[in-house]
């Protein structure tokens, strides 16, 4: 089975590099779809630190597609099908049997991802898969606990499209891929006070944040890692953060460290 991945980008390259070789070995091409605009279109966005990324990337076996673009509608979560549906449309149009779905910041462990690949394979008959994601919190050696009930769309079989965000258009077929065979490391909340500035201006879900959360959470945990409700919204679904192992980490993550 031939896959690809499939990622959409706007201006925050922090974790691409990690997130990009985490599946380099494991993928046939990697598809970069980069939107001018914020998904609102409100705003352009800097799209010079990600452009270096991908154009500095050690590409040895030329897998990468780099593609720009402007995707941008009133309703973000539309605005971000239309991104990734353009992407998935190369992919497809490339003959490829499978787009794995990732942002730039999601990493793997590569030979998990390995055999979460080959489980898929065996179940033909599925047109999308699920993985747990483990969050992140402020450093890479802090995860959330415990783990969000959050399982996103991570593969797709050929012929599907996104309807909004994340989310695969009916009819469909959809399986979750065990938890003890992989997960997904989701690193959105690891990231510079500047970066988080940026992510609450851009948020889908800006309107929705608790008021003075960046003050009173985010930047109040630096000298109290006992602090409970870390989520900018729905604050229980973030209950802690809790340090972690480095030896639980992908060996992308563990590297820098």
């Amino acid at each position: 089975m031939k896959v690809a991945a499939l990622y959409i980008l706007h201006d925050d390259p922090s974790w691409l590099r990690q997130s990009m070789e985490s599946v380099y070995g494991v993928v046939d091409r990697l598809y970069m779809v980069v939107n001018e605009r914020s998904l609102t279109g409100s705003s352009a966005d800097d799209l010079g630190p990600v452009s270096a990324e991908i154009l500095t990337f050690p590409d040895p076996d030329c897998k990468v597609t780099y593609r720009v673009g402007v995707w941008a509608r009133r309703d973000p979560f539309r605005a971000e099908a239309l991104q990734r549906n353009a992407g998935l449309k190369m992919i497809w149009d490339d003959g490829f049997d499978y787009a794995l779905i990732i942002d730039s910041d999601e990493v793997y462990d590569s030979d998990q991802l390995r055999g979460m690949l080959e489980y898929a394979f065996c179940a033909p008959y599925v047109d999308f898969w699920k993985a747990l994601f483990f969050t992140y919190w402020k450093l890479p050696t802090f995860r959330v606990d415990p783990p969000e009930d959050y399982w996103p769309v991570v593969l797709v079989k050929r012929g599907h499209w996104f309807s909004s965000a994340r989310i695969i258009a009916a009819p469909y077929t959809a399986a979750v891929i065990p938890e003890w065979l992989g997960q997904c490391s989701h690193l959105s909340y690891v990231r510079t006070d500047e970066r988080m500035q940026a992510k609450l201006r851009n948020f889908a879900h800006a309107h929705e944040i608790i008021p003075g959360w960046y003050e009173d959470v985010w930047k109040a945990w630096d000298t109290n890692h006992e602090m409970e409700n870390l989520h900018p919204v729905a604050a229980d679904h973030y209950k802690r953060a809790v340090e972690v192992p480095l030896d639980s980490l992908p060996c992308v993550l563990r590297e820098g460290l």
